[in-house]
């Protein structure tokens, strides 16, 4: 199944996902040559999806299509979380309409026309992301969320490729030493992130951090 999804004002959309693939590989969101692949939760259950594009910057087309699924329920959502992650809901017009009354974003706004904001449509996975790039270089982290992603997260085939879905229970459940030693978190950062796949946010009542992981937190 399949959709267009409408465009209102510029959108480069080369330009405004290459932050999924300029600093390494994302797992859990496959960029390649025309098209953008990743995974939506829907009832429980994840299902991928690809973002294909063609046309102008002032004239970008967007397709969602759910290959092998056949869910109207599945490819409504997989476009809403597409639109999101492309800034459709910004006001792109009335920022560049302030920018160019600006001397130094005035002249950005002709170089970087139709670059929108992208935004992790999940609560769980933008804290994941902010979490590994604290204080490192944005190649190193791009290199421990795609370990997260690949060592507790789910495998989704999309057509002939792969995503992988980061969510809370695999993570919550994760042992120190492994995110120590086979992820090369700090010890901050493990603690860090046991402490949000624990949160109240993600389908389930908050959980105390367990009194061993709270430990760890006080020594360091």
């Amino acid at each position: 199944m399949k959709t267009e999804i409408r465009v209102d004002g510029c959108l480069d959309v080369p330009r405004t996902l290459q932050r999924f693939h300029l600093f390494g590989e994302d797992p859990a969101n496959r960029l390649s040559p025309g098209v953008f692949r990743r995974a939506v939760k829907v009832a429980g259950r994840w299902r991928g999806y690809e973002v294909r594009w063609s046309g102008s910057v002032d004239g970008a087309r967007l397709v969602v299509s759910t290959p092998g699924e056949r869910s109207a329920r599945v490819l409504e959502a997989a476009a809403a979380e597409a639109a999101r992650i492309c800034g459709l809901g910004l006001d792109v017009g009335g920022f560049y309409g302030v920018a160019q009354e600006d001397p130094v974003l005035g002249l950005l706004v002709p170089r970087l026309r139709g670059l929108r904001p992208t935004l992790a449509p999940q609560p769980f996975e933008m804290l994941v992301g902010s979490v590994c790039a604290q204080q490192v270089n944005l190649r190193w982290a791009a290199v421990v969320r795609a370990r997260l992603a690949q060592r507790y997260g789910k495998r989704h085939e999309v057509g002939q490729w792969a995503v992988w879905s980061l969510h809370p229970a695999p993570l919550a459940s994760a042992r120190f030493e492994d995110l120590r030693t086979s992820v090369q978190l700090t010890g901050a950062k493990a603690v860090a992130l046991v402490g949000c796949a624990l949160g109240p946010d993600y389908e389930r009542p908050a959980v105390p951090l367990p009194e061993t992981w709270r430990d760890r937190r006080r020594g360091l």
